[in-house]
């Protein structure tokens, strides 16, 4: 039997969800009856990289790399080459 598990949090259940699981379900379970069951999730904390993720979303520096600009750092600092990474620095407004 397959399964559709949704990890959602509260506010994302909403009419437009019902509509999205209707069609998820007509797509992939093919018998007429099914179940549905809600259970609370744990709230679990950030990780260290997700927490690291949001910040930089919320960073104004940016670094931009065109081309084959990023290949050609990359090789310097695998190389071990001093790199200037301030020309590719970038600040959101």
């Amino acid at each position: 039997m397959e399964s559709l598990v949704y990890h959602l949090h509260r506010s994302e259940f909403t009419a437009t969800f019902f509509d999205e699981l209707r069609s998820a379900v007509n797509a992939s379970i093919g018998g007429e009856r099914i179940k549905i069951v809600v259970e609370q999730e744990e709230e679990r904390p950030f990780t260290a990289l997700e927490q690291k993720i949001m910040d930089s979303a919320n960073d104004p520096v940016r670094y931009v790399f065109e081309g084959d600009e990023f290949e050609v750092f990359a090789q310097k600092v695998m190389n071990g080459e001093t790199v200037d990474v301030e020309q590719y620095k970038r600040v959101r407004q």
